[in-house]
């Protein structure tokens, strides 16, 4: 008996604790969300209105966090929204449907974002994207829905239908994703989303910049020669010359990878999709100093940045080529972007295409030929074609940790020969230039103050170029030119933010660098033969440290040293570099900046395929001997002034340069002996940009310079004008908004560009030289002008496409941009001194079409 009495008793005991577990007690949900708080560790925000006189019956074990907001939703008929993993929002439930529109604009700029995409962020398979005024709607949507706001290289926002539905259309404004000290100085320093940074940098985004004189779409490295201080002296994209420098002494990137080849058709196409750009940095001096191996500007471009919360698909067609791109989120975490483009000419012959041959092959072997082909021989071949792709894998593992994967190809190949069937005779010249490259990029943050960045990279560039004169199927003439540069990099660079104002970085560098160049020439007929090789390579060891420091806009210092060690050369070289900014005004600063670089590979002419006429230059490594290492100091100073919607940039400039040779100076001293010597840059470069509206914007830039170049032993020892010396130059151009049309029209001037006087032949048939680049060509000027326009397919927003057109020279300025003499013989060898002009583009229409989704 006393055992079942205590029995009863122990299972009414238990029984009354388990009752209990399961009775819910009823509490003010004010009450029951402070708990909730306590426990979880999170944060909701509320109109008290929203939860006054609301219970709810709390469990006191058991439910999780997901689980309890379920529960609350369904029994006290509120609309818990989840911001992010510690805040959440509750506002009142209602299963009102409202339509709703806004438009979403940059916060600096003001100006619309296209292709902004709003989302319902429970179920993004509902939404939207903005059109070309930034512009959107939505149809039956919840006053409750949380609706997620974002745009490539903007932070996502999150807001509810009802903030849309208080007022009508309303404006969203997107802030772009900064880092804390790289704050924007100037925003549309010259066009629709080009701005500048505090520590000098100009940032452009191609996709979002709108359309610009003479240019259907963005080409990056022609935008870049929108900058004042940054010209192409022989009108080509990839001929970039920042502040007197040299193409090849610039540092050009694409994802962190260096580029020895840059560009299409011996330079006149930029070798880059614009439309999977995100952002392009320019430094026209004062560069981080995370960039070494450079003594002119550096140009930094980056595709996708982080995992694309939705797929977009495009596609396009201009009158140079054909071109494809997708982005796709595989995973919420993982992302690829993938895209190619290939010239048109290997099917269709253009308008634009015909005039930019004309230009490139004059006064080559292949214009020559044609003069060949109006007679006995006959034009057998002439195919060229190239090709871009772009791959990039991007893995986000958590908030803290990025890793990308990416990869670049640019291929060029020209395949061009005559026949002359009488005699059984065939020239030919083939040529293939080859740049790819394959990079991986991890970004971590260790935690708010700490955080790296490491980049591995290998880079390969190979030129191949035949030329072969057969007789018979038996070769009497043969020249060949092979250039091979192997790169491979890695990076380690860590900063620490020492507190809001500052910052600190140190890191090292590894680079190994093989260079190859093979030159041969032979000839049966008159027995001749020539040779010329090197092989050569250079590690190269750096360690960097640098200091930051930002008193809002009123001072900023930026400055560190580069050490490194360059193994081939024996030599330790220090590159000290400074940038200073002072706020003198509310609208005014003074910048300044000292530094000291080195660059160890450059470019070299050679004169065995001078006959040929394209590309007669080789990357080479420095040897201390006929290659001096390159090294330059350069010092600026300027102002900016920025008031409502006017600024003015203006920047002088000071550089000298030792190690060049005659080899690269850009000047034709009508011998093949090599001369060292130095260089002498002086200039100053002015942007003045009013911007009228929202949908007018005007720019003027001017620049003033002078490169002297002194070299031992040659021109008596006395400086002369370099070859690619502009003393001035101005570009005037305007772009225009009109609903969905996108207008602009440049003009630009440039003073002619240096060359020789020949007074005459000598009894030795040589030229005899008056003063080297003592004269000067004609001025340079011509009007570009651009039109598209911006449609969709589908009332959803969903299918954008674009058309255009754009001329270049549009009253078909004949200029001049370069001048050299040589020497002819007849039939009874008498010699005859000629001139020898090469031209500019004609006028030459472009049109385009794009589809994307």
């Amino acid at each position: 008996m006393r055992n079942c009495f205590f029995f009863l008793v122990v299972l009414f005991v238990a029984s009354s604790v388990f009752t209990q577990n399961k009775v819910k007690k009823k509490n003010l949900l004010k009450t029951v969300l402070f708990n909730i708080e306590s426990k979880h560790n999170v944060k909701f925000s509320y109109a008290e209105e929203t939860i006054n006189n609301k219970y709810f019956e709390l469990p006191i074990n058991g439910e999780n966090l997901e689980d309890l907001l379920q529960s609350i939703e369904k029994e006290v008929g509120v609309y818990i929204n989840k911001i992010n993993e510690r805040y959440y929002s509750i506002v009142k439930y209602t299963s009102k449907k409202i339509n709703i529109c806004g438009y979403i604009k940059d916060s600096l700029t003001n100006y619309s974002l296209e292709q902004a995409t709003i989302v319902l962020k429970n179920k993004q398979s509902i939404g939207t994207t903005t059109d070309s005024n930034g512009f959107f709607k939505l149809k039956k949507i919840r006053i409750n829905d949380t609706l997620q706001v974002s745009f490539a290289g903007y932070k996502t926002i999150l807001m509810l239908g009802n903030d849309f539905y208080k007022k009508k259309c309303l404006e969203v404004k997107l802030k772009e994703k900064l880092n804390v000290l790289d704050e924007v100085i100037i925003a549309n320093y010259l066009s629709t989303n080009t701005i500048k940074n505090d520590d000098g940098s100009i940032v452009m985004r191609p996709k979002k910049r709108g359309v610009l004189p003479g240019l259907t779409e963005s080409d990056v490295l022609l935008s870049t020669q929108q900058i004042p201080g940054i010209q192409s002296p022989v009108e080509t994209a990839a001929g970039i010359h920042i502040r007197g420098g040299t193409p090849d002494q610039n540092l050009i990137l694409f994802d962190g990878i260096k580029l020895y080849n840059t560009a299409h058709f011996f330079g006149s196409i930029s070798a880059f999709n614009p439309n999977i750009i995100d952002k392009v940095t320019v430094y026209k001096n004062a560069s981080n100093i995370k960039y070494g191996n450079h003594i002119a500007g550096v140009i930094s471009m980056n595709s996708m940045d982080e995992v694309p919360q939705k797929q977009s698909t495009g596609f396009g067609v201009n009158m140079t080529a054909i071109d494809a791109f997708t982005t796709i989120p595989l995973t919420k975490k993982i992302g690829i972007q993938l895209s190619i483009r290939s010239s048109l000419s290997d099917f269709l012959k253009t308008p634009t295409m015909n005039n930019i041959s004309t230009k490139v092959f004059q006064n080559t072997s292949i214009s020559k030929g044609n003069l060949l082909a109006e007679q006995p021989y006959v034009e057998a071949k002439n195919d060229f074609s190239f090709l871009d792709m772009n791959t990039k894998f991007l893995y986000q593992l958590n908030e803290k940790n990025k890793i990308t994967l990416q990869q670049i190809l640019i291929h060029n190949s020209l395949d061009y020969s005559l026949q002359n069937f009488k005699i059984n005779d065939i020239r030919s010249d083939k040529l293939k230039i080859k740049n790819y490259g394959f990079g991986a990029t991890w970004d971590s943050k260790w935690n708010t103050s700490w955080k790296h960045n490491l980049n591995v990279y290998h880079a390969k560039y190979t030129l191949g170029y035949q030329r072969e004169k057969n007789r018979a199927k038996t070769i009497y003439d043969y020249t060949n030119k092979d250039n091979t540069v192997n790169e491979l990099s890695f990076d380690f660079l860590i900063t620490k933010e020492l507190n809001k104002k500052s910052s600190f970085l140190i890191g090292y560098q590894y680079a190994f660098s093989k260079i190859f160049f093979n030159l041969e020439k032979k000839n049966t007929v008159v027995f001749s033969e020539s040779k010329n090789k090197n092989d050569g390579s250079i590690n190269s060891h750096s360690i960097l440290t640098g200091y930051k420091y930002k008193n809002k806009d009123f001072f900023i210092v930026d400055m560190g040293v580069r050490t490194t060690y360059l193994s081939s050369l024996n030599k330790v070289v220090a590159e000290p570099r400074l940038y200073t900014q002072l706020k003198i005004a509310p609208n005014f600063w003074l910048n300044a900046s000292a530094e000291l670089k080195q660059q160890y590979t450059s470019k070299i002419v050679e004169f065995f395929t001078s006959d040929f006429g394209l590309e007669n230059k080789l990357w080479a490594l420095s040897d201390n001997e006929e290659i001096p290492l390159l090294q330059s100091k350069q010092f600026t100073f300027g102002s900016i002034f920025k008031y409502k919607k006017w600024v003015v940039d203006f920047g002088m400039y000071y550089k000298s340069i030792n190690g060049i040779t005659s080899l690269s100076s850009g000047f034709n001293n009508y011998s093949k002996t090599v001369f060292n010597g130095s260089a002498l840059i002086r200039g100053f470069d002015l942007l003045v940009r009013k911007k009228w509206s929202n949908r007018l914007n005007t720019w003027f830039s001017y620049n003033l310079g002078n490169t002297a170049l002194t070299f031992d032993g040659f021109n008596s020892n006395q400086s002369f004008n370099g070859g690619f010396n502009i003393s001035n130059s101005l570009y005037i151009a305007q772009q225009i908004k009109l609903s969905s049309w996108d207008l602009s029209l440049g003009w630009t001037y440039k003073a002619g560009l240096p060359f020789s006087s020949l007074i005459n032949l000598n009894p030795n048939n040589g030229l005899e030289i008056e003063k080297y680049n003592n004269s000067n060509l004609p001025a340079y000027h011509r009007l570009d002008a651009s039109a598209t326009y911006n449609f969709f397919w589908d009332k959803k927003n969903k299918i954008i496409s674009k058309v255009g057109i754009s001329f270049l020279n549009i009253y078909n300025r004949k200029n001049i941009l370069k001048r050299t003499s040589e020497v002819s013989y007849d039939d009874a060898f008498k010699a005859t001194l000629n001139t020898i002009d090469t031209y500019s583009l004609s006028f030459t229409p472009n049109i385009i079409f794009r589809v994307e989704f």
